[in-house]
């Protein structure tokens, strides 16, 4: 990974790297690599960096006070390591972007094809988006206030099935709620990362203003929170992706409504992961072009 981070002075004492000698210890660390030969003995070199250093929210010597914000240059690792592991490319693998100031889905390297990264990404973040702003709220409702027939869903998935709804808000249920605000946030930074000179979204990958927004920490510095649930933007569930369509105000109460009418189709399944399981299908089966009504 090449520079593309940087960060403010670590004022704690110690051995510590400095943002402002990333550069020149890059050039100097791949010349030696160079005349030593060093690269010879690897299948395939990846080399990714940013000649926009996303400023970095902290500055510490390491360990659990470092917390960076994720970044899109992580995101291209990622798929660059699986496009290694799948196809064994050899040598020096190369990507380029069609626009120098914009990052497009066509631009990510993946190996399956971009449209399939895409839809893989849209289905997660729609039950993310879904699970938090609609359905995890309303099973914390009913385990306060009972009255389950108002979520049809409920009877069918938890009521019929004998799940203890309070213990699985301790334990399933808020670990789920866990990981979809995890995933929403880390969507939100990738896309923020790629434009954090300016606080708007700037329709690159990720439309993140229904579920998150740029707020300045106690420091003084930008970073992405993400809203509380009844503030999620649910007329916007089929357009968490750029580019934008045009909004189907109505798709998430298409998916209550199927939902609703669904039944567990997992016979050697039980408890908390029947319900999930539906979530997702139907999540999945919405499309950004579906008619919902």
């Amino acid at each position: 990974m090449l520079p593309y981070f940087s960060f403010d002075k670590v004022q704690e004492k110690g051995i510590k790297a400095d943002a402002e000698d990333f550069l020149l210890s890059t050039q100097a660390a791949l010349n030696y690599y160079h005349q030593q030969n060093t690269l010879g003995v690897f299948d395939s070199v990846y080399l990714m960096g940013s000649d926009s250093l996303t400023p970095m929210r902290a500055s510490s010597l390491g360990g659990p006070t470092q917390e960076n914000e994720p970044h899109l240059l992580e995101m291209y690792a990622a798929l660059g390591a699986i496009g290694f592991l799948s196809n064994h490319v050899r040598g020096y693998p190369m990507v380029a972007r069609d626009s120098s100031n914009r990052v497009k889905w066509e631009d990510l390297p993946y190996t399956a094809g971009f449209a399939l990264l895409k839809e893989r990404v849209d289905e997660l973040a729609r039950f993310a988006f879904a699970y938090l702003s609609a359905y995890y709220p309303m099973l914390e409702d009913i385990n306060a206030k009972g009255k389950g027939y108002r979520a049809p869903w409920y009877v069918n998935f938890f009521q019929r099935k004998g799940v203890d709804l309070k213990s699985a808000l301790d334990a399933e249920l808020n670990q789920v709620k866990t990981y979809c605000e995890s995933f929403l946030q880390w969507l939100a930074n990738v896309e923020f990362s790629i434009s954090h000179n300016n606080a708007d979204n700037q329709g690159n990958l990720i439309n993140y203003l229904p579920f998150a927004r740029v707020v300045k920490d106690d420091a003084g510095k930008q970073v992405i929170r993400l809203k509380s649930s009844p503030e999620f933007d649910t007329a916007a569930f089929t357009n968490l992706l750029h580019p934008l369509q045009e909004e189907k105000a109505k798709a998430m109460t298409g998916l209550w409504r199927r939902l609703s009418e669904s039944s567990p189709k997992m016979p050697n399944a039980e408890g908390v992961g029947v319900f999930m399981n539906a979530l997702y299908r139907e999540c999945k089966s919405v499309r950004p072009n579906e008619h919902a009504t």
